[in-house]
């Protein structure tokens, strides 16, 4: 069995008197779309928090590739392959699709941004992220201002622009937030054809879509792992039923 790409031990983080994330462990297994679910307030953005630096654990240890990563800030570890898509869209509005891919795609490639008006100029630049517009089904948008791209397009956008760091670990913290059932379901083929070539994972709280593309799913509830296992198992637990999945509330 090979090594998890993403492993957290006793992993906890409070605020005050308030455990947000509180002992988890966690393994990531390298080619996997791993789901992370659980209903509202039980931990699932601040754990990503963790994962990705943007929030410091209070205790536990948190491996990246078999290297501890909890003490580093979150730019050396997306340097190491770590890349994160966030709950509410982050794009520059007033720019193309393809500029604002193309800024991810320099940004990527360590070139300082004294260099950006050369980059506009830059034929394979442009071409990565044309090519990477075109993974996430944009490529016909690519001259269109970014902000008036539909909501789940500008999604897609976003999913594209964190793939310019060609990551070896995509975090999608609630990818279909907000989006109607033609838009999720679109965005669902996108993440399908994705996981072939990424290891995910995802925060959602649609939870077709999850049992649709999850080869392994976690259940957090009040900040703790109540069960780690195949999609089927956990739909099927009654423990998890009680917790989140009968309930009827949503999972932001």
């Amino acid at each position: 069995m090979s090594e998890p790409l993403l492993s957290l031990r006793d992993v906890g983080r409070s605020f005050g008197a308030l455990a947000a994330v509180d002992g988890v462990d966690l393994d990531v297994a390298p080619g996997t779309l791993h789901a992370l679910i659980g209903p509202n307030g039980a931990g699932k953005t601040t754990l990503v928090n963790l994962i990705d630096g943007a929030l410091k654990a209070d205790r536990g240890e948190i491996r990246f590739a078999g290297r501890p990563i909890a003490h580093l800030p979150d730019y050396a570890r997306a340097r190491l392959g770590l890349a994160r898509t966030y709950q509410i869209t982050s794009i520059f509005p007033a720019s193309s699709v393809r500029d604002n891919v193309l800024v991810a795609v320099v940004a990527a490639s360590g070139r300082t941004w004294r260099l950006w008006r050369p980059m506009v100029r830059d034929a394979a630049a442009c071409a990565r992220a044309l090519a990477l517009l075109a993974d996430v089904g944009l490529a016909e948008q690519a001259e269109r201002p970014a902000g008036t791209l539909a909501h789940g397009q500008q999604r897609q956008l976003e999913i594209a622009m964190a793939l310019a760091a060609s990551p070896r670990l995509l975090l999608l913290d609630e990818p279909m937030a907000g989006m109607g059932p033609e838009e999720s379901a679109d965005m669902v083929e996108r993440l399908r054809a994705l996981k072939s070539r990424h290891t995910i994972l995802l925060v959602e709280h649609d939870m077709d879509a999850v049992f649709a593309l999850a080869d392994v799913v976690t259940v957090l509830v009040s900040g703790r792992v109540l069960m780690t296992g195949a999609p089927d198992a956990v739909r099927a637990d009654v423990g998890v039923r009680e917790a989140y999945l009968g309930t009827g509330e949503d999972a932001a």
